[in-house]
């Protein structure tokens, strides 16, 4: 796997592979998204940042600190409360790459990090979300990046994407978000 690096300010795979191995040992659930897991799934793109969802919550942020260590270039001045407020504790790797590692609070975070799947990174076992999850993650946005992806993902996995587990999901997505337009446009995608 070696997605394209934007700017090629560091190795993204480098770091995507510290960044797992400090993971697994501190024993948190994760998963690959965003851009990188996208270059696996769908139509690869120019990225330059790691997208990662954990399964803890946000009070563990301070486990979750310990655990990244000397990884961690610069983070918010009070990451506890900023995780805390947005769900979202993100750094800059000693490299100079952005990371975002978003908890986990969607009823569907929980199914996707039980699905993921490993794939080799230099040489390092990193969890990926599966294309499944991949398209629930991006289905909801509006930015036009990530509906590109969706139909890249679409185009490529029709066949083979299991819809027995994503259409109650996006439906479910769908309701929770209070936007019926993202499951007309999943039917209207998937034909």
């Amino acid at each position: 796997m070696s997605p394209s690096r934007g700017d090629g300010v560091a190795d993204l795979d480098a770091v995507l592979a510290e960044i797992a191995r400090a993971l697994h040992k501190a024993n948190i659930r994760y998963m690959v998204i965003g851009g990188i897991a996208n270059a696996v799934w769908g139509r690869g793109r120019s990225t330059t940042d790691i997208d990662i969802v954990i399964g803890v919550g946000a009070h563990q942020t301070p486990k979750l600190m310990k655990a990244l260590g000397k990884q961690i270039a610069r983070k918010p001045t009070d990451a506890q409360d900023f995780a805390h407020d947005t769900g979202i504790f993100p750094f800059d790797h000693r490299s100079g790459v952005r990371v975002d590692i978003i908890y986990g609070t969607l009823p569907f975070a929980a199914d996707g990090l039980d699905r993921a799947v490993e794939i080799y990174v230099r040489g390092v076992p990193v969890r990926f979300c599966t294309p499944e999850d991949l398209l629930l993650h991006k289905i909801a946005s509006d930015r036009e990046r990530d509906r590109t992806d969706v139909l890249g993902i679409i185009k490529l996995r029709k066949a083979s994407l299991d819809r027995e587990y994503l259409e109650p999901r996006i439906r479910e997505l769908a309701f929770l978000l209070e936007k019926p337009e993202i499951e007309s446009r999943y039917r209207e995608l998937m034909g």
